[in-house]
């Protein structure tokens, strides 16, 4: 069976991992399939817990974005205080004074 242009060349790893061949993915890839995975199930619970008029439904999600952003400004704020300075306070001030 003839095989679509790029299913076997490498440069289509999900279309190689569909056709049956062993896909040629890198680690990025393979993270990135993950990820559309486990979407796709997210996706699909919270369709059925809407349909079933479940509270959870809509309170995990939520729960769930609320508890990502929340990681996310702390990350942030502990990179930014533990990242050390490009140059001392008297250069800094020094260049902000120079005409």
């Amino acid at each position: 069976m003839p095989r679509p242009k790029g299913v076997g060349e490498g440069t289509l790893p999900l279309a190689n991992a569909i056709e049956g061949g062993i896909p040629n993915m890198d680690r990025s890839q393979a993270t990135g399939a993950l990820i559309m995975a486990g979407a796709a199930l997210e996706l699909l619970l919270f369709i059925i817990g809407l349909f079933k008029k479940s509270y959870l439904a809509i309170a995990m999600p939520v729960t769930g974005a609320m508890a990502a952003l929340s990681a996310l400004a702390f990350w942030v704020g502990w990179t930014m205080l533990t990242t050390p300075a490009d140059m001392p306070d008297s250069e800094f001030d020094a260049v902000d004074a120079a005409p």
